[in-house]
């Protein structure tokens, strides 16, 4: 879970953050069709820090259109 503090400990970069964050999910959902996880998702203990450990996945292969030219 991504926090960002409350009150007056509210992170001034959250705004920024959350608008990074969607950015990239859309770049990554568009680079990786049909994403799927590969093994086991386990979390971390719930003494002290929580949250998930990293997560292996794979996705089909991204194919560029044949008749659009590549960039260099």
């Amino acid at each position: 879970m991504l926090t960002f503090g409350g009150g007056v400990h509210y992170c001034l970069g959250a705004r920024l953050a959350r608008l990074e964050l969607a950015e990239a999910l859309t770049v990554i959902t568009r680079l990786m069709p049909n994403p799927h996880r590969a093994g086991p998702a386990p979390w971390k203990p719930l003494l002290g820090i929580t949250g998930q450990q990293p997560c292996p996945s794979n996705s089909t292969p991204h194919t560029e259109p044949a008749d659009r030219p590549r960039a260099r």
